[in-house]
Formats: structure tokens, sequence, C-alpha cells
């Protein structure tokens, strides 16, 4: 199946979610990236602030910045995207689609990062079909010096087992954080 026709089928299946729905899957999915290591000895999180029926991510910034770690989320300019730094959720307004981002341009650079990363689909092989634009291959193909733990926050649904054709600029995720569990892939 290509990702065409992936993101169609997954795009319709998050449609039809309810907040109520979004809601009930989000927390036990927050709690284990909460208590995830990689989560805890991170020096900063970078992630998007929900939209489009994804996993709510705002009690996971919150936790960030009570454990006085940096937050960082990601803004769209140019077909280009990069993070900023926010300290309180009044530092974010409707950007680029509507999606949340930070009107400061503190450029964000750290040395050990949990980023969250968004997805429609997900394969066994931790391979990512996004929304199309790219953003996230190119931001992290363009820090290669950041040691970057990448993570992605599913319904179970978006997990599918398919293999994801796969082109030589996409990054796989190192975990997928559902209901269900936290799966891993193996490094090399």
């Amino acid at each position: 199946m290509d990702k065409k026709e992936i993101r169609k089928r997954i795009i319709d299946q998050k449609s039809k979610l309810l907040t109520l729905d979004i809601c009930r899957v989000s927390r036990p999915i927050i709690d284990k990236v909460l208590s995830m290591p990689e989560f805890n000895s991170a020096d900063a999180v970078y992630t998007y602030l929900e939209y489009n029926q994804e996993i709510i991510t705002h009690p996971i910034v919150s936790k960030a910045w009570e454990m006085g770690k940096k937050v960082a989320v990601p803004k769209v300019m140019n077909r280009s995207m990069d993070f900023y730094y926010i300290e309180t959720f009044d530092d974010v307004i409707p950007g680029y689609m509507g999606i949340l981002e930070p009107f400061e341009t503190n450029v964000a650079s750290d040395e050990k990062v949990f980023i969250v990363m968004p997805g429609l689909a997900f394969d066994r092989k931790f391979n990512r079909v996004g929304y199309g634009g790219r953003y996230y291959d190119r931001y992290l193909a363009a820090h290669p010096g950041i040691d970057f733990f990448k993570a992605a926050l599913v319904y179970d649904f978006q997990i599918i087992d398919e293999d994801i054709e796969v082109e030589p600029h996409d990054i796989p995720v190192d975990a997928l954080i559902t209901t269900s569990g936290i799966y891993r892939r193996e490094q090399a």
C-alpha cells in the first residue's frame, strides 16, 4: 500500500474520533511517556502541540517544565521547520494551518533531546508516514549533532501490518507509545 492510500485510510479513522475518545486514550499514553528513562534523562523536550485528533501533548510539556527541562515547539516558515523554546502556553499562537506555534524566535539547540514526532501511520519497523511535508525528516537530517530520542504517540490503529515504502530521506522513530505499550526499535 502506498503512502497516499495509507494517509487516506488513517485520516478517515482519525476523523471519527470524538474529543472524549482522544482524552481517554491520551492519558495512559502520557503516563507511559513520563515514566520513560529517555524522557527523564533528556535535557529538553521538543514536541508538537496537538492538532487534528493527535494525542494530547500539553501535560507532557507541563511536566517537562515542572522538571526544569527546556521545551521547544516547531514553527514552519518558508517550507522549512525549526524548533523554538517556549516558557508558557502563552508563548504560542495559531500559525501554519492553524497549528499552535511559538511567536518568539529563540531557536532551540540542546545536546540530548526527547522529540515527539507526529505521524499518520507507523509500520512494525518504526517507519512513519507523516502528513507529506517531510518537515521532521529534513529537520532531523539538518541536526546530526543532537542526540535525539524520537518518540511517536499513537493510537493502536495507526500501527499497520504492511511495510511502509521507505525513501532514502525517511527517518524511523525510536519508540511507538500507545495505550497497549511502549514499542522500541532495536538499535544497530
